[in-house]
């Protein structure tokens, strides 16, 4: 997506090859957009059937890619979760500046992320997935440990998807930082 001037943003990140599938999604049509956010290491892979739905009905649909995502799982590795908020709220003003109404939807860690916009800018309605609201558990204060003996923690069934087929065309990462 590109800024209010027309010129694309581009990060050091961007210029990185992308996995298959993990490219952002940009529909430009009608007269409101919907902001996908995805979650923690996934990609706008995850919006596809929604943005395909709500173009369907007629809506915008921008679903960028986050920082660290999309390329290898070491990307991950220097993000800090403000790059991640700073993408999302950019990706909002710029629908915003397009659109007189934004929806915005996301996933998992996008679902935090688009409650965090929705606290902060006025959007039309705001659509969570499994958003993480309240982490109480004892293991996450082993966490800072953790990270100094175990480099990448591996996700042991891949992404949280039914379908053999979709789950095997995910662009989403295996193990994470």
């Amino acid at each position: 997506m590109a800024n209010a001037s027309g010129q694309r943003l581009t990060t050091e990140l961007d210029r990185r090859p992308l996995m298959a599938g993990a490219e952002p999604i940009y529909i430009d049509q009608g007269e409101a957009g919907f902001l996908f956010l995805h979650g923690f290491t996934g990609s706008p892979y995850e919006a596809r059937d929604l943005a395909n739905y709500f173009s369907r009905k007629g809506y915008a649909v921008w679903a960028p890619l986050l920082p660290g995502h999309g390329t290898s799982p070491e990307d991950l590795e220097n993000i800090a979760y403000t790059e991640w908020l700073d993408a999302a709220e950019q990706s909002y003003m710029e629908m915003k500046a397009r659109y007189p109404k934004v929806y915005v939807c996301g996933q998992s860690m996008g679902g935090a992320l688009a409650l965090h916009i929705a606290a902060n800018h006025p959007v039309n309605a705001v659509i969570t997935f499994a958003a993480a609201i309240i982490m109480e558990d004892w293991r996450l204060a082993l966490l800072p440990l953790a990270k100094k003996v175990l480099r990448y923690q591996h996700k042991s069934k891949g992404p949280d998807i039914r379908s053999a087929e979709a789950k095997a065309r995910s662009a989403s990462y295996s193990k994470y930082p």
